[in-house]
């Protein structure tokens, strides 16, 4: 990061060190997408590091499944009088791990993406935030011009 970055506390296009691969290609890709959108600083990196982890963890649990598929199969070995095994049975079946990885992935990378704005719900209500400033002062501004009260003066209408 450069020295100006760091003094205005500003993220940058360039991955920390730290993350890797996946993780590293996501940062690049959602960065410039949220300084466009956002006024995001140093501060909310650990958010988008998060983020870009939790999406690493969902990608390799997904290249394990291509791998060894979604279901193992569970076997028995059948073994003669002398301890060879000569054959293996099939007891049944287990849903391979990297399946219960991407669902806790998936799980956190939808909270994430609501604390970054990246869900349109989520983008909608950091918009609002906006006009309800806007709507508070104006709501203050017409209760002055017309001498009410509003819950924020504590003054008695008269």
């Amino acid at each position: 990061m450069s020295k100006k970055a760091q003094k205005n506390k500003i993220l940058t296009n360039r991955p920390p060190y730290y993350l890797k691969s996946y993780a590293a290609a996501m940062w690049r890709r959602i960065v410039p997408l949220l300084q466009g959108q956002y006024d995001f600083k140093k501060i909310d990196q650990t958010q988008i590091e998060m983020f870009c982890i939790q999406y690493e963890i969902l990608r390799k649990a997904y290249d394990s499944i291509e791998d060894d598929g979604v279901v193992n199969r569970i076997e028995k070995s059948v073994q003669d009088a002398s301890g060879q095994i000569v054959d293996k049975d099939l007891t049944g079946f287990k849903q391979n791990d990297a399946v219960k990885v991407i669902t806790n992935a998936v799980t956190q990378l939808n909270k994430l993406s609501d604390n970054l704005g990246l869900t349109p719900a989520s983008r909608s209500s950091l918009m609002s935030l906006g006009s309800d400033e806007e709507d508070d002062d104006t709501s203050q501004s017409l209760a002055e011009v017309f001498n009410l009260t509003t819950p924020n003066t504590k003054e008695n209408v008269k």
